[in-house]
């Protein structure tokens, strides 16, 4: 019953005596998602994801390994700090938002989504009024881990917002950062970013969250773990035998885990189509015929990478190179085989 006020929990009490018979924490649960909703704002999440469903990501799932103790009695008297938080930047389909569940799930706490598009208001000054509305909630619920997706959008225009908005914009996100510095409570901020030209300094500074990551099309092992996560999602009977990893590695090279996942999808229609089941050249086919966004947002991307390469560390500490360049790697990479052999 965190977080819910004196009344709300006497009902939600109440309820469940009248209900079950019993205290059902599953139900004051329900209650207290419904006491949660009325805040607009913020999102009770719930989801079933785990460390198995992320694929790569290695560096950082050795990073929040150690910071999940962070909540025992051994670490508080220690000295050791609950963790701020994360923010995650980079190429988008890679994971940032599948990464925030799953982090929930390992933390063994709710997940509230905070939806900063719906904080700005017609009315002066309820745009921070909001905010500071949310973060009460936030805290009353706390030890949570608080989800911020795409949290540049919310960013934009913050340096000219005095002539666009009479300081609207700026004076909301001014709120949101001082609160995230200053709140003292176990909250773990999960913010996710894919527009890197529209943060402004401030977010990303030192202090603000834990430690600012960078993630990017995924490497040939991470490629094979995430087709394998993929097909063991839709074929969990055959999905380690009967499929041609390696082809499927090739084939998908500088694609995203998303662009994947729609490939099996397109790959599933296909065979659907012809009355049979899919095989490697169908999920091959489907990933051929698809134009990945290496290419389609070229420019972005690679200006994305220039920033990452400056300013974040890796969620995975592989070598962090443009398309071109990693062509080049391979191809000398396959020259040095045949030479070998």
């Amino acid at each position: 019953a965190v977080g819910m006020t004196a009344l709300q929990g006497e009902n939600a009490l109440a309820l469940t005596i009248s209900a079950k018979r019993s205290l059902d924490p599953e139900v004051i649960q329900l209650e207290k998602e419904q006491a949660i909703k009325r805040n607009e704002v913020l999102e009770f999440v719930h989801n079933r994801e785990t460390m198995d469903d992320l694929g790569g990501w290695y560096t950082y799932k050795e990073w929040i390994q150690k910071r999940k103790i962070a909540l025992t009695p051994e670490a508080i008297a220690y000295g050791l700090k609950f963790p701020k938080g994360v923010l995650v930047s980079g190429v988008p389909g890679c994971g940032k938002s599948l990464a925030a569940r799953v982090t929930s799930s390992f933390f063994g706490l709710p997940l509230l989504k905070f939806d900063v598009g719906k904080v700005f208001q017609s009315l002066v000054g309820q745009s921070e009024a909001t905010i500071r509305a949310m973060a009460k909630t936030a805290e009353a619920v706390a030890p949570v881990v608080l989800w911020i997706e795409e949290i540049e959008k919310s960013a934009a225009g913050s340096q000219s917002s005095g002539n666009s908005d009479s300081g609207t914009t700026a004076r909301v996100m001014a709120t949101l950062l001082t609160w995230m510095q200053e709140t003292t409570k176990p909250i773990f901020f999960f913010a996710t970013c894919n527009n890197v030209d529209a943060m402004p300094p401030e977010l990303y500074r030192k202090g603000r969250f834990t430690e600012i990551w960078g993630v990017s099309e995924p490497d040939s092992a991470e490629r094979a773990e995430i087709w394998s996560i993929k097909l063991k999602a839709v074929r969990p009977q055959c999905y380690g035998s009967a499929y041609d990893y390696k082809a499927l590695v090739d084939a998908s090279f500088m694609y995203t885990g998303a662009e994947i996942e729609v490939a099996v999808e397109n790959a599933m229609f296909d065979a659907f189509d012809d009355g049979r089941e899919f095989e490697t050249s169908d999920l091959v086919n489907a990933i051929n015929e698809m134009k990945g966004q290496y290419i389609t947002s070229k420019t972005q991307i690679d200006r994305t990478r220039d920033w990452m390469k400056k300013k974040v560390r890796m969620v995975s500490e592989t070598e962090l190179l443009s398309a071109d360049e990693q062509t080049i790697r391979d191809g000398w990479n396959d020259i040095r085989e045949i030479r070998e052999e």
